[in-house]
């Protein structure tokens, strides 16, 4: 149903800090911080499409709604619905 992205080609020098917040939301520190999908975070997302009905039904406000994720946005949303 759902994909990850492979793994980056990075090296551990090359990626940038990450810091969980209070909701256990990962962002990169980097100068556009980004959402780092946690394998718990993902799981909820999954956990969210399946309650809506699935992907057909499920829209990225009311995944955001369900999944109850403080920090959450829909642009993280949107991000990964199309991964």
């Amino acid at each position: 149903m759902f994909q990850h992205k492979k793994p980056s080609t990075m090296n551990s020098h090359d990626r940038p800090m990450c810091v969980q917040g209070d909701s256990g939301l990962v962002l990169t520190t980097d100068p556009k911080p980004r959402l780092r999908w946690t394998v718990e975070l993902h799981e909820r997302f999954v956990d969210a499409v399946t309650q809506l009905g699935g992907p057909d039904k499920a829209t990225p406000k009311t995944i955001m709604r369900v999944m109850g994720v403080k920090g959450l946005t829909l642009y993280h949303l949107k991000s990964h619905l199309q991964v």
